[in-house]
């Protein structure tokens, strides 16, 4: 049991829109990576115990990801699937599927089909049309359950039953159409659904849009002055509050709805906190559903908004004004977040959403995202859609309807297999598209074949050790640690000292590391630092000069503990711990021994071991470790983790500053020919020289900042 200082500092930690680096154990707002990376290659036994705690992870989980459902065995692992999803959806990470309605019967053409709205939960989608059916889908499984349709009325207007708004859970489908009626059926079973409310349209007007959860249920109307506002109770069923002038200049065209589809009047969303957010054209209002329908706050807009780039998720909703200039506010307060330009929505207007970390815009068929903490545009989806109808996403699913109806299903939750780099998960178009770069020189991020990403590097990150060093390549990065101890030299060099290089893969960093996925490559990249750096597990061959770390011969020596923790994996991994690792040596200072004199051959020496005298490391030899990866019939370096699922074959070569071989592996199904091994060894000796003096300018920078 958590004490209340311990829920109170839980509670105190923020949320980022940025990947959070929360690992398993607690850290507060402001520690750094490095002493993130610390506890995690250091912590303690206390820590660890609190790190155990499910109570700790379930308010975790809560607040940051604003997430009360447990769907994993623990809370852990739900904070973890959490954290792996924002991250994928940061850095556009998904797989694409297209769905397809299931085909026309005697009562339905699908020809004459409007998709008027979409919405998700954990497992389905419901996707609402202009005749007011409502289609269900599986989402795991990709699969047309079933279609629901409403009960037989007299009608206003041709368009009258189209769907205007749908609320979801696991259990239950409700859905309100244009001429204000709501129904509600169960997702579990084809029984028809019941009509729970019989619209008035004389006296409401059109129900132009409708948004709920289990408790609320919230309808916009415009036709009628002074009704803008349905409030349900959503357990009961009972209406419970009708007002609201939000929508009275609107009346006109409300009334047209229900003979022609025009575009959006007004949007209402509910947020986490039982605020209820609405906008039209001119203004939007925030209203509390829990007191009486209070308004917390209203703004005008002379300059106009785009109804349907409005949306509001958890704490944050987003507005874009006729001339594409976008606003993130909070919901309680109205406050300012941020603002970002949505580029060519004025000309030809915009369809957006939010997941409560990220806004996604469609302009001309181009779905962009953005993340709503600072305004970054982040990147644009691959695919094209056309003319988007209707636009939802969470923190899982990115859907999208175009006018031909067909579903665009973008999954950021796929998962894959990652061996030193082979990620499986791409389509053929992406191969191809991958492949074809490559073969022109020309790689998918801009890059010529043989060119690095910016690295970024920092030294004496873990003040605790010996040396250590932090290196960020492109969006990969990794810490390394040197621990020197006094140990016992091996009999067969007992003039030398040992290198023990271990690698953990932070469970966060990405989805291929829980279980026994992190410990397997954990392994995997062990071993190949070492065949690179130490020649093997013997250390026989080794690239670091261990003569340097013999104190007194056959007796006494150093032993350095090197440590890699990977924080996040986007490619090239073993080269960035090279990387990491070199940099870290050259920061270790080895403390100063001065060996008691007078002690027999037999005898074990008495050693007085300094606390102000270091000895700096040498690393001239020290080399670099170049991953050449095969594409096609062209080597890459640097392979972003798409580029490696598509590579036939890579070698991992170590090559220190005079050009020599100083260990090397192979990766991959494929096998090569001796010309081409040597060909790679040649080209990988001349990317060695660049590499080796760019990280030489790199730890030196660094070393100079850190003497600051």
């Amino acid at each position: 049991m958590l004490s209340s200082s311990d829920n109170s500092s839980i509670y105190g930690i923020k949320k980022s829109c940025a990947i959070a680096r929360l690992t398993k154990f607690w850290i507060a707002d402001e520690m750094s990576v490095a002493a993130l990376a610390y506890y995690q290659l250091y912590v303690c036994s206390t820590w660890r115990a609190v790190s155990n705690s499910d109570l700790l992870w379930q308010n975790l989980t809560r607040r940051i990801w604003h997430c009360n459902n447990l769907r994993h065995n623990t809370w852990y692992e739900e904070y973890v699937h959490h954290h792996r999803l924002a991250r994928n959806f940061r850095v556009g990470r998904y797989l694409y599927n297209p769905l397809h309605l299931s085909p026309a019967d005697e009562n339905n053409n699908n020809e004459n089909l409007v998709c008027r709205r979409l919405t998700i939960s954990d497992y389905y989608l419901a996707a609402g049309f202009s005749d007011g059916t409502v289609r269900l889908f599986h989402l795991p499984n990709m699969l047309y359950l079933s279609t629901f349709r409403p009960q037989n009325r007299n009608r206003l207007g041709h368009f009258s039953p189209a769907v205007s708004g749908i609320i979801l859970s696991e259990s239950r489908l409700v859905f309100a159409s244009l001429d204000g009626d709501i129904h509600v059926a169960m997702t579990d079973n084809a029984i028809p659904p019941r009509r729970a409310h019989l619209g008035d349209v004389v006296n409401d007007g059109a129900l132009v849009d409708f948004n709920g959860c289990s408790q609320w249920w919230v309808g916009l109307y415009a036709g009628v002055p002074g009704r803008a506002f349905h409030v349900w109770n959503g357990v009961t069923e009972e209406l419970v509050f009708i007002g609201g002038t939000l929508t009275d200049h609107e009346a006109v065209r409300g009334w047209h709805l229900l003979t022609e589809l025009t575009e959006l009047i007004g949007r209402v969303r509910l947020t986490s906190r039982e605020l209820a957010v609405a906008c039209t054209s001119l203004r939007f209002i925030v209203f509390d559903l829990r007191d009486q329908v209070i308004v917390l706050g209203e703004e005008e807009f002379p300059r106009r908004l785009m109804v349907g780039a409005f949306d509001a998720r958890h704490e944050e909703f987003v507005i874009v004004d006729r001339r594409g200039s976008a606003s993130v506010r909070r919901v309680g307060t109205l406050e300012e977040v941020c603002r970002f330009d949505v580029r060519g929505a004025s000309q030809r207007g915009v369809l957006g959403c939010t997941n409560g970390g990220y806004a996604l815009m469609c302009v001309g068929g181009l779905i962009r995202a953005w993340e709503i903490e600072h305004g970054e545009h982040l990147y644009s989806l691959v695919e094209r859609i056309g003319e988007a109808t209707a636009l939802v996403a969470d923190e899982r699913y990115l859907v999208a309807c175009s006018s031909d109806n067909t579903i665009h299903l973008h999954t950021y939750t796929y998962t894959y297999t990652y061996k030193l780099g082979v990620m499986v998960g791409l389509s053929i178009g992406e191969k191809h598209f991958i492949e074809g770069g490559v073969a022109q020189d020309i790689r998918t991020d801009g890059r010529r074949r043989l060119v690095y990403r910016p690295i970024q590097l920092q030294t004496g990150v873990i003040p605790q050790a010996n040396g250590s060093a932090r290196v960020r390549m492109g969006g990969t990065e990794v810490i390394a640690s040197v621990k020197a101890e006094l140990g016992r030299p091996s009999s067969l060099q007992p003039d030398k000292g040992k290198v023990f290089i271990n690698v953990d893969c932070s469970p966060t960093a990405d989805p291929i590391f829980e279980g026994r996925g992190g410990e397997e490559l954990s392994t995997e990249l062990s071993g190949a630092l070492q065949i690179c750096l130490l020649g093997g597990k013997s250390g026989a061959g080794a690239a670091i000069d261990l003569s340097s770390l013999s104190i007194v011969g056959g007796k006494i020596c150093w032993d350095l503990y090197i440590d890699g923790l990977v924080v996040s994996a986007d490619g090239n991994l073993l080269d960035a711990l090279g990387a990491a690792i070199k940099a870290a040596l050259s920061n270790t200072g080895i403390p100063k021994v001065n060996v008691a004199a007078g002690a027999s051959s037999d005898e074990q020496p008495e050693v007085d071991i300094s606390d102000e005298e270091f000895l700096q490391f040498d690393t001239s030899a020290v080399p670099v470790i170049i991953t050449l990866t095969e594409v096609g019939r062209h080597y890459i370096v640097d392979a972003t983790p798409e580029e490696e699922s598509h590579m036939n074959s890579a070698i991992s070569m170590s090559v220190n500053r005079k050009g020599n071989i100083c260990g090397l592996t192979k990766r991959g199904s494929a096998g090569l020919d001796p010309s081409v091994i040597l060909d790679m060894i040649s080209v990988g000796i001349h990317v060695s020289e660049q590499l080796m003096n760019k990280l030489d300018s790199e730890i030196a920078a660094a070393e100079a900042c850190e003497e600051e």
